[in-house]
């Protein structure tokens, strides 16, 4: 996305660019063969450099001060998040919302899952966090809840099928789309025969 946001950044009122990737928050050595991965799958290289208005997310988190300023923060009517959306229109849309609309959202979807336990549950956590569903549902509960989350940049069937047998995930959510994939899948199948 930097190539893009640079692409359009002089058209805008937009200041600075915070940068960071999967990479960064990969395991070793999977952050080492992730760059290789990603220009034979996606043909792109993008090698971000922490200058002018361009920040490398990992950069500044090195070079952070422990000194900062608190604000007042007034929870019902201060913005928290633009939240991107096409709607029902197709066009996307910033949704405006606070930080009551967040932890809102949030403490809804814990009552969903009651029966789920603080620090005990493992979130299989495949879909996007800038889908308002995803944000909710896996990041901010499971921060909320101290829980494990299992991420999945991207939907693949025997992927999914090796991580929930590895991390034996108790919550799962997703879209119906990516549950009828699995259920779909041949291997599944044999999976349920045999237990």
């Amino acid at each position: 996305m930097l190539p893009r946001a640079n692409n359009v950044k002089d058209d805008t009122d937009l200041e600075h660019i915070i940068v960071t990737g999967i990479k960064d928050y990969l395991p070793f050595p999977k952050n080492l063969v992730y760059p290789f991965i990603q220009k034979r799958e996606y043909n792109i290289v993008v090698k971000p450099e922490h200058k002018g208005d361009t920040h490398v997310w990992t950069k500044m988190l090195e070079e952070a001060s422990t000194d900062y300023t608190a604000y007042d923060v007034d929870p019902q009517e201060d913005l928290a998040l633009l939240q991107y959306t096409g709607g029902t229109t197709g066009f996307p849309k910033g949704v405006m919302l606070t930080h009551l609309n967040l932890v809102s959202n949030t403490q809804m979807s814990r009552h969903w899952v009651y029966k789920a336990e603080y620090a005990n549950e493992v979130v299989l956590g495949i879909l996007p966090f800038f889908h308002v569903y995803g944000m909710t549902a896996v990041m901010n509960l499971s921060v909320m809840m101290a829980q494990k989350m299992v991420l999945v940049p991207k939907f693949d069937v025997d992927t999914v099928l090796k991580l929930i047998e590895k991390q034996k995930p108790s919550l799962f959510p997703g879209a119906p789309t990516i549950y009828i994939g699995l259920l779909n899948h041949p291997k599944l199948k044999i999976m349920i025969c045999l237990q």
